[in-house]
């Protein structure tokens, strides 16, 4: 089995295409990092624009008239622009940074199930076994080839490590969904009535 050049040109292929699937998880995750960073910097500028006007206006009890009466300063949401900045940073944003997680998330998953069905394809590559074949089934055969070393190539993930792709995994699956708590945590502290 170690002597078949034609296995060795198949690892090869199979090689290539996890290399493509990382790099395109490798893209998502740079764009959504990228995107995720004009959002927070975005909403930082809006609430603090929020803040500033709400306190300048709530600066002075009151403004005298020319008759010397007391006129009581116009509420911050009556202000020509304040709904649509209040718009802005209590729902648009946040929508739109969970959208993106979650878009990132997805991909990242399709990915991984590309992945999975290369491993299971190169595992029936190497046994020679049907498509009737259980994965579980593949894999004890393929595990006791590499214990036996009857076969000289790695594993096409992992390195060897049978955990080691799955532990790999775990950061570009918490990341989009990190944000997405973060961008909901966001929403549910800064919404404009505690009851909706």
């Amino acid at each position: 089995m170690a002597d078949d050049p034609a296995l060795h040109t198949h690892y090869g292929l199979f090689r290539d295409y996890v290399k493509h699937e990382d790099d395109l998880i490798a893209q998502r995750l740079s764009w959504n990092w990228t995107i995720q960073g004009f959002l927070v910097t975005a909403y930082a500028l809006s609430f603090q624009k929020v803040l500033e006007v709400s306190q300048r206006v709530n600066a002075s009890p009151c403004t005298p008239s020319p008759g010397g009466i007391c006129v009581p300063p116009t509420p911050v949401e009556q202000l020509a622009g304040y709904h649509e900045l209040s718009v802005l940073v209590h729902w648009m944003i946040p929508a739109v940074g969970v959208i993106v997680s979650f878009a990132s998330f997805l991909g990242v998953f399709a990915a991984r199930k590309a992945v999975a069905q290369l491993e299971f394809d190169w595992l029936r590559k190497v046994v020679r076994l049907g498509h009737a074949e259980s994965a579980k089934a593949v894999q004890k055969y393929y595990d006791r080839v590499i214990a036996d070393n009857e076969l000289f190539l790695p594993q096409l993930t992992g390195g060897g490590a049978k955990h080691a792709h799955v532990l790999g995994f775990l950061p570009p699956f918490l990341t989009p969904l990190i944000f997405v708590c973060i961008w909901i945590a966001a929403w549910w502290f800064n919404r404009p009535h505690p009851w909706f």
